[in-house]
């Protein structure tokens, strides 16, 4: 049988097409692979596949129960021993919507940033990153930024908070934040130490002092 494009005398391959003029059906027809990429109801579609119900094993079908995506909003399934399908599923507005050009990586590690902001120092992203910017990206001690590294990129500045009120404070590189912990947040203890770093500055000064003057 030949393909059932006018015109065409090549033998069809696929669906009454020749493979030629089957691509061509199927671009004019469907979202290219590279617009679907970047199709965030595709992707979300896309995230389902181990475990959707049968009625959205098609795109389209998914497509058209769902309807279009909601910016700022994220699919969720109602009963989690449940399979994604029809009745199982509602759109909830998310605390951190996705930015425009954004990956999905990207976007996941802001938004695990901010969960834990919210869950220990009840702050969001945003206001950590203002503080940041008003520190110059500085530590509020040393007035350095982080040194200390993971995965061989620059940790984030810590959070400091008062543990006994909880108020976040400020934000501080890992040294001077490990450094205040072990002085237990205690000016007492604090002043203790630099009078002790002081005396034996002092004792060395004259002892270094001393021992030039007998050399001489």
């Amino acid at each position: 049988m030949n393909c059932k494009t006018q015109g065409c005398d090549r033998e069809a391959k696929v669906r009454g097409w020749c493979k030629t003029h089957y691509v061509a059906h199927w671009k004019e027809t469907n979202v290219s692979i590279e617009k679907r990429a970047g199709n965030e109801l595709y992707n979300t579609w896309c995230n389902k596949k181990n475990n959707r119900a049968p009625e959205w094993h098609t795109f389209e079908a998914f497509k058209n129960y769902v309807g279009e995506y909601r910016t700022g909003s994220r699919l969720v399934r109602l009963d989690k021993a449940l399979p994604w399908g029809p009745g199982n599923i509602e759109w909830r507005v998310v605390e951190v919507p996705r930015l425009e050009g954004e990956t999905f990586k990207e976007y996941s590690k802001r938004a695990v940033m901010n969960t834990q902001l919210r869950q220990k120092y009840d702050i969001d992203s945003k206001t950590y990153y203002e503080m940041h910017e008003a520190q110059n990206g500085a530590c509020a001690i040393c007035k350095e930024p982080e040194r200390s590294l993971m995965g061989g990129k620059p940790m984030r500045l810590a959070v400091d908070h008062d543990h006994a009120t909880g108020k976040v404070r400020a934000l501080l590189c890992s040294t001077c934040n490990t450094s205040l912990g072990g002085f237990q947040d205690s000016p007492k203890l604090l002043q203790a130490a630099i009078e002790y770093l002081k005396h034996h500055s002092e004792n060395t000064n004259e002892i270094s002092q001393g021992e030039h003057q007998h050399a001489d």
